[in-house]
Order: structure tokens, then C-alpha cells, then sequence
């Protein structure tokens, strides 16, 4: 898929118009569809802000490999699903995007429990995911022997 595409399948994911994402990142609704229709492409800055504002790392938005090391695209709903639990354990979970000085980003995630919030690096929230994957293999096939 090409950048623009990914925008506009994680926008409509998102349950958002051209404009209301256009206005969370800072650009128009019209330059929104511009990219979704790839005839223009935007910028690495702008593509962090869209990021930002879609809750998604940066990397998958670009049409370069998996946005984190070890993580194939099928598991993004599996991080959606860690995010959207740690959401429900905790009451919310902030994604925030950190650009180093020499243009590379890093996402990570504020998990917000009171007293009892901590940070995880989109690389925990991966892990987490091969994890749930791992242990949910493992039953479903207890299972199915227990069935039988």
C-alpha cells in the first residue's frame, strides 16, 4: 500500500472525515485527500502529524517495511487489541511521537492508571502482542485436544 492509502484505511479505521484529521495535524482536509489520493505526497513532518493525531507509529503510514523490528503488518490489529486493553485496565493510554535531532522518531506510549502509570516504547507494546499471539496459539490448541 502506498502512504496515502495507509492514511486514508487507518482515518476511516479511526472513524474520521478528511477534515477532522486534517484539523488534528494541522493541515486541511483538502491536502488530507490530496495524500489519500497520492497526488501529492506529504512531507516526513507532516506524515509524524498525521501519525500522531491517528495513534499510529509514523513507519506505518510510509510504504517501508513493518513500522517496528520484529512486527509484520498482520499484527497490527493484535497492537491495536494490547493498546485497547491496556486502555480498559488502566483508563487511558496516551501515543506520543519523540523526533530526534537527526530526523529519526521513536513512538511510545503513556499508560495513565493514577499512581499507577508507566511508559512502554512501541517496542513493549509489540512484544506484548507476539506474547498474546504466542499464549492464545498455546490454548487454542489445548483446546482442541481437550475436545476430543
Amino acid at each position: 500500500m502506498t502512504t496515502g492509502e495507509n492514511i486514508r484505511a487507518w482515518r476511516k479505521r479511526r472513524g474520521l472525515t478528511q477534515n477532522q484529521l486534517g484539523r488534528l495535524c494541522g493541515v486541511s482536509g483538502a491536502a488530507i485527500g490530496s495524500y489519500e489520493k497520492g497526488a501529492t505526497a506529504p512531507k516526513r513532518r507532516t506524515v509524524e502529524k498525521i501519525a500522531s493525531a491517528l495513534e499510529v507509529p509514523p513507519a506505518r503510514l510510509m510504504e517501508a517495511g513493518p513500522p517496528v523490528p520484529g512486527r509484520a503488518p498482520s499484527d497490527a490489529p493484535l497492537y491495536d487489541g494490547v493498546l485497547a486493553a491496556l486502555k480498559e485496565l488502566y483508563g487511558g493510554v496516551e501515543g506520543r511521537v519523540v523526533v530526534g535531532g537527526n530526523g529519526t522518531s521513536a513512538r511510545y506510549y503513556v499508560v495513565q492508571g493514577g499512581p499507577d502509570s508507566f511508559v512502554l516504547h512501541e517496542e513493549d507494546v509489540a512484544a506484548i502482542a507476539r506474547s498474546a499471539r504466542a499464549s492464545t496459539s498455546l490454548l487454542a490448541a489445548r483446546l482442541r485436544g481437550a475436545g476430543r
